[in-house]
């Protein structure tokens, strides 16, 4: 049986699981009045050390085996737990692997988002650039003229 199917079965059948529990407590607790009922006596007494006696039969029997119960109930809990901690620590690390791949997301763009307000911020520099002189010159004409300038003072030099 897979782990899916054996953890859905468990699941379906916890309150069952529990009920039994309390059914067969409820059950050991019957039997054992019943017992007392055989072997000491069938009449109900008045007398307070008889009560006593039938307090001290009827808890030194039962509560070993409502002790035991209890146990079969508290392991029952544990596992429940351990079976939801597990899917949650499976969460956890499906959670962990999609937030990193949210901050890539995010870093690449933020850097692209960079990158295209640079690329603005120089064609506005460009578009806003001027050279005045014996003809004004804007715009790209401005790089045109700046190149050539520069081609002219490097090929005087070298």
């Amino acid at each position: 049986m897979s782990q899916l199917s054996e953890e859905s079965w468990f699941e379906k059948n916890i309150i069952r699981i529990m009920s039994c529990i309390f059914l067969i407590c409820l059950f050991m607790a019957v039997i054992v009045a019943l017992l007392y009922r055989v072997y000491f006596g069938g009449v109900i007494s008045l007398r307070q050390d008889v009560w006593g006696q039938f307090g001290d039969f009827f808890g030194g029997t039962l509560n070993p085996l409502i002790g035991l119960a209890g146990l079969l109930a508290l392991l029952v809990t544990i596992s429940i737990q351990s079976r939801e901690l597990k899917a949650s620590v499976d969460e956890l690390r499906e959670t962990r692997g999609i937030l990193k791949k949210q901050s890539d997301s995010i870093e690449v763009q933020l850097f692209e988002s960079c990158f295209f307000q640079m690329l603005k911020l120089s064609r506005d520099i460009i578009d806003n650039a001027t050279i005045k002189g014996s003809r004004e010159f804007v715009g790209r004409e401005v790089m045109e003229v700046l190149f050539n300038r520069y081609k002219d003072i490097y090929s005087t030099y070298a």
